[in-house]
């Protein structure tokens, strides 16, 4: 359903209660939201090329509109059959985070820099997910050796102004039960 409103690429995972943002200390999603469905569209390379600018900050507003709107109407849709959803995403608020259940639903590998990287469309696309109560068959997650090859390459860490990125292997750490690169955003401004 994801494909039909032009998502390029789409997963399923277990809702994991460890990514739950939590309010005043607590999970506030109910215990019948048990599945993530997650999808991935594409910011528009072409617009990627005029950053930064009025052109690339359009193509990023109009990509998180697409993938909000498609997270609305599928989640509209569960709804028809009777199950509980809610649409996850940018315009409509987060509930989850969807780095590691991008991973999980099969969507990545999360590179050096700090983003998710998928094999196809590399780092530059958006994300949202419908969190739901259907029963769905989930996604493995992939593999294809990301870790490995930024631990060697680095080109990223070396070439960052700010210096920013972390080098070096021993540089991860874990958080939440992730374990992942860590970027130092105060130095990005």
């Amino acid at each position: 359903f994801a494909y039909d409103f032009g998502a390029e690429a789409a997963g399923i995972t277990r809702l994991n209660r460890n990514w739950v943002y939590l309010q005043d200390g607590k999970d506030p999603l109910p215990e019948e939201y048990t599945h993530v469905l997650i999808f991935a569209y594409r910011h528009p390379p072409w617009r990627i090329r005029h950053s930064p600018s009025y052109t690339s900050d359009l193509g990023s507003w109009v990509t998180y509109h697409l993938t909000s709107f498609i997270a609305v109407e599928i989640a509209d849709w569960i709804r028809t059959l009777g199950y509980p959803a809610i649409a996850d995403s940018t315009l409509t608020g987060f509930h989850i985070m969807l780095p590691p259940h991008e991973i999980e639903a099969g969507l990545g590998e999360q590179c050096r820099i700090g983003v998710n990287l998928h094999p196809l469309l590399g780092p530059a696309y958006k994300v949202a997910a419908v969190l739901t109560g259907l029963p769905l068959v989930t996604d493995k997650p992939i593999s294809f050796n990301l870790e490995s090859f930024c631990e060697k390459c680095e080109k990223c860490a070396r070439e960052c102004p700010p210096n920013a990125i972390s080098s070096g292997k021993g540089q991860k750490m874990k958080t939440r039960g992730v374990t992942k690169w860590q970027v130092n955003t105060l130095r990005c401004q």
